[in-house]
């Protein structure tokens, strides 16, 4: 997944992640990212929640928010990333089913509003 690094003033949001296809990285066997960008790679072989899911969860207000919380510059840095707090992959069954259909950005807003909020819905 690739995820903004800069971002300017303007931007309406601090968090712009993107899935990198899994068959592009098959068929191309690397990847040359420039440095505008964080790269995020799993740690284990077969992660709990695919790149579409998570890059949707960074795009998401609610995350964009809480991101803003931690961060007061235009810099998206690893170390932010990290800190951020995420759902459990457990009560990502709903998100995760909703990325894979394509489903639009409000309906996953909708699904993961109570993961951060509590059972507001």
């Amino acid at each position: 997944m690739l995820v903004q690094r800069t971002t300017a003033k303007e931007q309406a949001r601090r968090l712009i992640a993107a899935a990198l296809p899994e068959s592009f990285l098959r068929r191309h066997r690397s990847v040359v990212v420039e440095n505008h960008l964080n790269m995020v790679r799993p740690t284990v072989g077969r992660p709990a929640i695919d790149a579409g899911t998570l890059a949707a969860i960074l795009n998401s207000d609610i995350v964009d928010r809480m991101f803003r919380c931690i961060n007061g510059s235009v810099a998206v840095s690893a170390y932010e990333l990290e800190a951020l707090p995420l759902p459990a992959v457990d009560d990502l069954a709903e998100v995760a089913a909703l990325v894979a259909r394509g489903a639009a950005r409000d309906d996953i807003e909708r699904a993961l509003a109570p993961l951060y909020l509590g059972s507001r819905r």
